[in-house]
């Protein structure tokens, strides 16, 4: 099947993977950076130390493409278990972290981490974001469209009143 799935070839046995756990839910961190052994290895190591750090399976795959490198992680986790969510809700936050750090991007997430990573993207005062808010003031006055997806959000709304919260995840 996964030979299929990176030819672009759909199939709904693809994720079967989360049944590894019982109750198996996914989160993916997805880290991109430049092409290189060093980033490969560097990314590697960090996310497999943290996986374990969070008692967790490390399950990753490295994505070529012509001028970036995806390097896509599934936390596997239990549910139903609230320890188990809230190891994976821990494990994601700290991951994001650790690859801003290291000046690691996120091309994809989960909801709940969404304004997380819009503020890891902070070159020039958050320049990029302030280019976002004005778009969306422009495109959408009302703010009903699409409200905070991606950390973008209406100027009459404050999204620390919309929380996703951990168990929620």
């Amino acid at each position: 099947t996964r030979h299929n799935t990176l030819q672009g070839i759909p199939s709904t046995t693809e994720l079967r993977w989360v049944n590894w756990l019982p109750n198996g839910a996914h989160l993916f961190f997805s880290p991109i950076a430049k092409v290189s052994g060093d980033d490969g290895v560097a990314q590697y190591e960090v996310t497999r130390r943290r996986c374990e750090e969070a008692g967790f399976d490390f399950i990753g795959t490295f994505v070529v493409g012509m001028r970036e490198m995806h390097h896509i992680v599934c936390i596997v986790f239990d549910r139903k278990d609230p320890d188990s969510r809230r190891r994976a809700h821990w494990l994601i936050k700290t991951l994001i972290n650790d690859a801003a750090k290291r000046g690691w991007g996120e091309y994809r997430t989960h909801l709940s981490v969404m304004d997380q990573i819009a503020d890891t993207y902070s070159f020039n005062d958050h320049a990029q974001m302030k280019l976002n808010d004005k778009i969306k003031a422009a495109l959408d006055p009302k703010g009903i469209m699409a409200v905070g997806k991606n950390g973008v959000w209406p100027k009459q709304y404050k999204r620390e009143d919309f929380p996703v919260l951990m168990n929620e995840v």
